[in-house]
Order: structure tokens, then sequence, then C-alpha cells
């Protein structure tokens, strides 16, 4: 597949001669190191040519006359690369207006309502008890994320198992209370979980020292920029303060409505769909951004972290909130939708007959489904912000990658779901029981709403560790996309993970 086939790749392959494109996270044809400064030269390094900064006499199979999307080395023309537009391309800017649009209808909502309330002072004391939860609860999750961090760096392969066994003892625990309380069919659907997963460490346990190697690498990224870690509470603040601000238009949009009506369903469905599309916005602009920043450092940076682009994740910010906001805006859409649908379907199987039979297949079928998508989701704009393309054609990429690699990518991905569960359920429980004593001690009016509160907060505590999350699966999306970069780049670091991991058998 030629350079031409691909004009609306605002990638990589455009700076590869010093052409600034726009998009991806490839603007850096200035710099003295990485590919940015590779023009169309060709190198003898070691038995090996590198042109343009990609190895081109590798055994690998996109070297040999096939068909390769990522792989532009082949391409007769290099001037080629010139095409690119130098102008911003905002992708699907459409969704970045519809966001926009439902935000300021949400806000307009939400003021009326408060204008007309009786007691409008109870959201300026209510949103001091949200603001005092997390006062609280930050320096605590920064602490426990400082002393995983610390603990992992020296023992990442035992961490893994241990927050693997972990969470089969806490598994087991739990399936013993619901067969106490009786509900002897959800012990049963856990209990298949439980023995899968089990079956999954032992099936895969070979990739555990790849993955301790992926999560050290993306600490040591955290270490040397720590604003990937200011990017997660600022989302976590962000986040905190709009469910509060949520919560509060919920209570005065139906303060006088003694019974429901069809107005009154319209407008809880309405504020339903804007507390799923927003928080999953939130979400994934925080996956972008530092995906965009991780991304940068495996194509740009050698194992000192020379050649990363000045502000490297300022800048990926900057291309997340425009370039490819509308891209977010679209993928979480999507996730919301379907979780729109779930939600409905969970409230007409109450009704009883075969109607409720139905209704809880579907509902079923939903909540799979969104927990597919909205992985996927994750994989597809670790791609967007690598390429800067749009959310479309990003999905077609992931998902053919996903396709020819789905046993690694499986293992991977699970290794790390595992991994972070295990902390995010640590979390949970610790930072959940400290926040809940300190609050309890603190003679407030009303406890009830600061328990709502907090129980929202413990749901999104976890953030910081999204990063992580987020980190190694775009590392490992571009060592399947390009694996020759960090050959070039970090051989070390190359070496080092191809001891772990097979790159031969990779299928961009």
């Amino acid at each position: 597949m030629g350079i031409n086939d691909k004009k609306e790749n605002n990638g990589i392959y455009g700076s590869l001669n010093g052409n600034s494109t726009t998009g991806g996270i490839y603007k850096m044809g200035d710099h003295n190191t990485g590919y940015g400064e590779r023009k169309n030269e060709s190198i003898k390094s070691g038995g090996k040519t590198i042109v343009n900064g990609v190895i081109v006499n590798s055994n690998q199979q996109k070297l040999k006359g096939e068909e390769n999307e990522f792989d532009h080395s082949q391409d007769d023309n290099p001037d080629e690369f010139n095409k690119f537009p130098k102008k911003v391309k905002y992708n699907d800017l459409l969704y970045s207006v519809l966001f926009t649009i439902q935000m300021i209808l949400f806000i307009t909502m939400t003021v009326i309502a408060g204008a007309n309330h009786p007691n409008k002072k109870e959201f300026m004391e209510y949103s001091l008890q949200g603001l005092l939860i997390i006062a609280i609860s930050i320096p605590l999750i920064l602490a426990f994320f400082l002393i995983w961090k610390k603990i992992f760096k020296i023992h990442p392969t035992n961490m893994i198992k241990t927050s693997f066994f972990s969470l089969m003892i806490t598994g087991i625990l739990f399936i013993g209370l619901l067969i106490g309380n009786g509900w002897y069919s959800w012990a049963i659907l856990f209990g298949i979980t439980l023995i899968s997963l089990i079956f999954f460490y032992f099936a895969f346990r070979d990739k555990i020292p790849f993955v301790g190697i992926m999560i050290s690498l993306v600490l040591k990224i955290i270490e040397k920029y720590p604003s990937t870690l200011l990017v997660s509470f600022i989302c976590l603040i962000i986040s905190c303060v709009y469910y509060n601000i949520w919560l509060f238009s919920v209570s005065y949009n139906f303060y006088y409505d003694s019974y429901w009506t069809a107005w009154s369903y319209m407008k809880f469905m309405f504020l339903l769909f804007n507390l799923y599309w927003t928080h999953y916005v939130i979400t994934y602009t925080c996956f972008s951004v530092v995906s965009g920043l991780v991304a940068s450092w495996y194509f740009f940076a050698d194992e000192d972290f020379n050649g990363m682009p000045p502000k490297p994740c300022a800048n990926s910010l900057y291309r997340s909130m425009t370039s490819s906001f509308g891209s977010i805006a679209f993928g979480s859409l999507l996730v919301c939708l379907v979780q729109m649908i779930q939600f409905i379907c969970r409230g007409f199987a109450r009704v009883p007959g075969l109607t409720s039979l139905f209704c809880n297949c579907l509902q079923f079928i939903a909540l799979v489904f969104t927990r597919m998508l909205y992985t996927f989701n994750i994989y597809t704009f670790s791609m967007v912000s690598i390429y800067g393309q749009s959310f479309c054609n990003s999905s077609k990429k992931t998902y053919n990658l996903m396709v020819n690699n789905n046993e690694k990518l499986f293992a991977t991905h699970n290794y790390m779901l595992i991994t972070m569960l295990s902390v995010s359920l640590s979390m949970f429980l610790i930072i959940g029981f400290i926040v809940t004593m300190i609050m309890a001690t603190i003679q407030l009016e009303n406890q009830g709403w600061l328990y709502v509160q907090l129980v929202m907060f413990l749901f999104i505590l976890y953030k910081p560790f999204d990063i992580i999350f987020s980190s190694v699966l775009t590392i490992l999306m571009c060592l399947i996309s390009d694996p020759n970069a960090m050959e070039v780049t970090k051989p070390n670091t190359f070496i080092l993970l191809s001891e772990t991991y097979d790159f031969k058998s990779l299928n961009p």
C-alpha cells in the first residue's frame, strides 16, 4: 500500500522528511536525534541498511515486498511525504459540535432548575463537602501510587503474580459471600469466571516477565515526565466536580415533580445520556494525552530520553483537545449509546413475564458489548494519538492489528487488567475506608448526600493507574505496527523485550 493510498495520514510518515504534519504526534523534523532528522538517507549500521530511520533489509515479511499499511520505506518517491496537509485537520468535527451542544443544554437545564430552587445555599454547602472529599483523598491516592511504584520497580514480576493471587483470594471470598446469601446463580457465574482466570494464568504465565518490563518502562516515563500523573489527577478532579454538578442537576430538575410525567422521563434520560457521554470523554481524553506522550517516546527518544519533542505532554493535550477531540467524542458516544440501551433494558426487565426474560438477555448482551467496545476504544485512541487519523480509520487499523495478533494482545491485556484491577480494589478498600472514617467524624448536616458523593468518587479514584494501563497498550500497539523503530532508537530496550517476546511473529 503506497503513500498515495494514505494521503490523509497525519502521523509519523509525514515527518520522516522533516515535514511538519498535523494530527499525530510527529512534528519533529528539526530534532537532532530520532526519526525526525533522518531524511532520505541510507546508513549502513551493523550489517543493516537504515532508510528514513527504518531498517529495510531485515528478515521481516513486510520488507519482502508484501503490502503493509504501516511501512512506507518501500515507496519509490520519498518526496510523496510532502503531500501531507500542513494545516491542522480536525477529525470528526461533527461530534465535537454535538458534544458541545449537549453540554450547553445540560448547563442551561442546571442553571434554570437551580434558579427556581428554594434553597440555593445547598449547592455551595454540598459542593464544599465534595471538595473536602477530594482534598482528603488526593494525597492518599498519590501516596498509594508512589508506594506501589517503588515496590513494583524492585519486584515487577512478583507484583504481577501477587496481584493475580490476591484477586483470586478476593474472588473466592466473594463467591462464599454470595453462597451464604443464597445467590447461587451469581455464585456459579463468578465461579466460572474465577476458573477461567486460573486457566488463563497457567496458560500464559510465560508472558508475565514481558508485562513486568513494559510496566517498568511506563513507570520510567512517568518519572521523567510527571506531567502525565498530573493529567490523570486533573481528570480525576474534573470528574469529581462534574459528578457533583450532575447530582445537583438531577436534584434540582426533579424537586417539584411530585409524580413523573413524560417530560420527567425525557429530562432524566437526557441527564443520564449526558453523564455517560461526559464520563467517557473525560476518560478517553486522559488516555489519548498519555498515549501521545508515550508514542513520542517510542518513536523519537533514545535510552536516555534524548530526542524527545519539547513539552510532549502539553502538545499531546493540545492535540487531544483540538484535532483529535472529535474522534474522542465519537468513540465515547458509541459506548454511551450502548450503555443507554443496557439501562433501558434493565428497566423493562422488571416487567414480569416473557418481556423480563427477553430484556434480561438484551441487558446482558449490551453489558458484554459495552465492555468490549470500551476496551476496543482504548486501543483505537492509541492509534488516534499515534497517527492522527479519524476514529473510523483508526478503528480499521486497530481491528486489523487485533485480529492478526489476538493471542499476544489477549495475554498482555489481561495481565494488565488483572494487575490494575487488583490495585484498584486495594485502593477502593484502603482509601475508601480512611476517607469514610474521616468524613464520619465530621459533623455534617446531610450525611446521606455526603455518602452519595463518596460512593461516586470511589468509583473513579483509580484514574491515576489508568495511565499505566493505556501507556502499556500504546507501547504494545507501537511494537506491533513498527517494531523496527524501537530497535533503531532504543536497541538495549529492544533486546531486553525480545528476550521475553517473539517480535518476529508480529503481524502489522
